[in-house]
């Protein structure tokens, strides 16, 4: 395996060929985003010590591979590749921003009580209800509804996102064009035999 094992492993492949593989190789420092200078999709404000000038595309998928697919193939199995590969996605925006849209896309809203009387809000955190009832959704509906529902409740994050004034409406509006250029890609991917 030569130290890239997620070579071997379909779902990360997959899921970086979905976009992130697009990201291209340019160098960039876009002064209205806030990670900063940016290669291969790799932000320098989220990933400190990496010499991102200087970063080679093989470096960046093990970024990819270590600090995003890890974590949601630890949140989600195997037997749901579809949610994986969306929650892949954004994670890569932050884990906290891909827990919410999971957490929105099962329902969760603030203020929310569960029947038993606990909370269930958007708040980013991994915890045994959010687990909870992402058990009970992959128990209870399909893995292509979940994905599609999962990218509702992303959508929904950058909204309430826009609204408290985490960033503006313009990149907003970019990640959920992102949002919807994965929805094209899945579908396309879909599609093909």
């Amino acid at each position: 395996m030569g130290g890239k094992p997620w070579l071997y492993d379909e779902g990360f492949s997959m899921a970086y060929e979905s976009g992130y593989d697009q990201a291209g190789g340019g160098l960039h420092n876009d002064p209205t985003d806030p990670g900063g200078l940016t290669k291969y999709g790799v932000a320098e404000k989220y990933n400190p010590g990496v010499d991102i000038a200087n970063l080679t595309q093989a470096e960046a998928e093990q970024i990819y591979h270590d600090n995003y697919w890890v974590p949601v193939t630890r949140w989600v199995p195997d037997t749901h590749p579809e949610l994986r590969e969306v929650m892949f996605d954004a994670a890569i925006h932050g884990h906290k921003h891909a827990v919410r849209a999971l957490q929105r896309s099962l329902g969760a809203a603030p203020g929310l009580k569960l029947p038993d009387g606990t909370p269930f809000e958007p708040d980013g955190i991994w915890g045994p209800t959010t687990r909870a009832q992402l058990a009970e959704a992959l128990a209870s509906d399909t893995d292509a509804n979940l994905a599609a529902g999962f990218l509702v409740g992303r959508e929904d994050d950058y909204d309430a996102a826009v609204t408290a004034g985490q960033y503006p409406r313009a990149r907003g509006d970019a990640f959920k064009s992102r949002v919807e250029a994965l929805r094209r890609w899945r579908a396309s991917a879909q599609a093909t035999p």
